[in-house]
C-alpha cells in the first residue's frame, strides 16, 4: 500500500497508520466497501473504474546502476542481454512457434510470401507483442486468431 500524498514520509503520517504499516504491513484502519461482491465484479482487475488514476502511474526504463532490476540498472545483466537477446540461438526451443504462427501473423502483418518465409523468432516476437498489446487495448486484428493462435501468441 503506498501513502499518500505521494512522497509523504513516515513521519508525516498518524502513529496508527505508522504502527501498522511498519508492524503489520496494512494501511488501516479498515473500511466497508458497500456492495463489494458486485464492485470487485465490475472491477475485474483494474484498481479504479475504466482504468482512472488521479495520481499518474509512470512505467519507463530510467537507466541507473543504482537499479539493479532493470537491464540497463546492471551492467552484467545489460552486458549479457546485449549479445543473447538478438542471437537466433537463444530462441531454438522456441522455433517450433515459427510454422504455427507464420499463416496468422502473414495475413495479420500483411505479409509477403517472401517475409512469411523468411520470418524468424525476433520478428514473431515483435508481432506477437504487438497482437498482445492491440487485444488487451481492444484494437481489433486482421486475422481472427484462435484461442490456440493467442496460447501460441502468449509462449512467444
Amino acid at each position: 500500500m503506498g501513502l499518500y500524498p505521494p512522497g509523504a514520509t513516515l513521519e508525516q503520517i498518524s502513529e496508527q497508520v505508522r504502527y501498522n504499516l511498519i508492524n503489520n504491513g496494512l494501511g488501516l484502519p479498515a473500511f466497508r466497501v458497500r456492495d463489494a461482491d458486485v464492485t470487485n465484479r465490475d472491477l475485474g482487475l483494474d484498481a479504479l473504474p475504466r482504468g482512472y488514476s488521479s495520481i499518474p502511474i509512470i512505467n519507463n526504463i530510467a537507466p541507473s546502476f543504482v537499479d539493479d532490476v532493470e537491464m540497463d540498472g546492471c551492467s552484467y545483466s545489460a552486458e549479457v542481454d546485449h549479445d543473447r537477446f538478438p542471437d537466433s540461438n537463444t530462441y531454438v526451443r522456441f522455433n517450433y512457434l515459427i510454422p504455427l504462427l507464420r499463416e496468422p501473423m502473414k495475413i495479420n502483418f500483411n505479409m509477403t510470401e517472401e517475409e512469411a518465409d523468411s520470418l524468424d523468432y525476433l520478428t514473431l516476437y515483435g508481432q506477437a507483442d504487438a497482437v498482445q498489446s492491440q487485444t488487451f487495448e481492444g484494437i481489433p486484428q486482421v486475422y481472427d486468431f484462435s484461442d490456440e493462435d493467442y496460447h501460441n501468441i502468449n509462449m512467444v
